[in-house]
């Protein structure tokens, strides 16, 4: 990932009809980090010897401090108050520019319930933004080069050429020349002339400089404990953890194509930290089939060859006689029907043959007991006929009585 941020140097130039449009940057400042957020290198170039810092780059943009206002804001329910169209409204009389010039974007939630709105010139973010996609690079996040904070960090750099310091906390945003360092500290902050060790401020007070600001930060106040924080490493920390301010129609402007902006969301998905559950996931739904199928098939092996085992003890014990067992149930199946021989039909059987053979009418009910048959006509079946299948069948009337009749074997059968 590049990072890149312009040189706030910009000047104005005439325009068609009056207006006046931001010029590109005539230098950036540029820092290169890997997936983690370590810089890897960082430097400074001017806009015609942008293009040899690489090929097809991924861009976050770093907007300046200056670039930038804060405003804290009470916003009503529902989701119409988060469009441009109603964030202007709310802060029309805060506006120092017209509406329309201006790109909205939310920030981080502020004091007392309201929430942090940016503003900045669509015409700078547009020239910015333009300069970085002309050699074919993919701007993929607008990162603000400062943000209000929960707790007041004071950061001096030299970036745009003379020292300036810069008061990020929870009362927004706030940047001067370091000469007017004093103007720009919360108050109760102590002075160089007080015992040191003592705060006196209600928040404690990180102080920051940049390497090439440091000697100027430390000559502006002795006593404040200062701590070296290259712009690269706050801008790293931007890109990943800070808020982005390609909202509404910039999150359309910028990205790429469609494909690009899905590979770069695959990209993130498959990199950041906070995907990781997900990656976890995902792993385990692809992972856990994959070595469930293969033990499942494994187990049915081991029941097949457990199964064909018991079958070939079982036909070497009942065939003792059989050298080679090459189909075990077909050859079982094989010896037990030579030694039953085929089986002889039953007296019901015998008799439906029989008494079909004669065309006599249907019984109604018919009960087989053992070889003993009971047959129930609704009216008296002819006799003779009965009889006729009775004998068919090796079968003698036991009884009867009009439309019952209860036949048995005769004796041998």
């Amino acid at each position: 990932m590049l990072i890149l941020r312009p040189v706030d140097r910009c000047t104005t130039v005439a325009a068609p009809a009056g207006a006046t449009a931001e010029a590109a940057p005539a230098a950036w400042h540029w820092a290169r980090v890997d997936e983690a957020g370590t810089v890897l290198a960082q430097g400074r170039a001017p806009a015609e010897g942008l293009a040899a810092l690489g090929g097809r780059e991924r861009v976050a943009l770093v907007v300046p401090t200056g670039w930038l206002a804060w405003h804290a804001v009470a916003l009503p329910a529902g989701r119409g108050a988060r469009s441009p169209q109603a964030l202007a409204g709310l802060l029309e009389d805060d506006l120092l520019d017209e509406p329309e010039r201006l790109h909205w974007a939310l920030g981080p939630a502020a004091p007392q319930g309201r929430t942090w709105v940016a503003t900045v010139r669509d015409e700078r973010l547009q020239a910015a933004v333009a300069a970085v996609q002309a050699p074919g690079w993919t701007v993929e996040r607008l990162l603000p080069e400062s943000h209000p904070l929960p707790a007041p960090v004071l950061w001096v750099h030299a970036l745009d050429g003379s020292p300036s310091a810069v008061l990020a906390g929870p009362d927004g945003v706030a940047a001067v020349p370091l000469a007017d360092l004093d103007a720009l500290l919360p108050p109760g902050t102590p002075q160089d002339d007080a015992p040191a060790g003592i705060d006196a401020s209600p928040t404690a007070l990180t102080c920051a400089a940049d390497p090439a600001a440091f000697d100027d930060a430390r000559a502006a106040r002795p006593q404040a404990p200062w701590q070296a924080l290259p712009a690269a490493r706050r801008w790293a920390d931007a890109w990943r953890d800070g808020p982005d301010v390609a909202q509404f129609a910039w999150r359309r402007r910028i990205g790429g194509a469609w494909w690009e902006r899905a590979l770069g969301t695959a990209r993130q998905v498959g990199s950041e930290p906070a995907w990781a559950p997900a990656r976890w996931g995902v792993a385990a739904a692809v992972v856990v089939p994959l070595l469930a199928v293969p033990l499942a098939a494994w187990q049915a092996r081991q029941a097949e060859r457990a199964l064909q085992a018991e079958t070939q003890r079982i036909a070497r014990a009942a065939l003792p006689q059989v050298p080679v067992l090459l189909d075990p149930p077909r050859q079982l199946a094989q010896a037990l029907a030579q030694l039953g021989g085929p089986a002889s039909p039953g007296a019901l059987e015998r008799w439906l043959n029989a008494w079909g053979a004669l065309d006599g009418p249907p019984p109604q009910q018919l009960r087989l007991q053992g070889d003993r048959l009971e047959l129930r006509w609704d009216a008296a079946p002819p006799a003779a006929q009965v009889r006729a299948a009775a004998r068919a069948a090796g079968l003698i009337v036991a009884e009867q009585g009009g439309p019952v009749w209860r036949l048995q074997p005769e004796a041998g059968r």
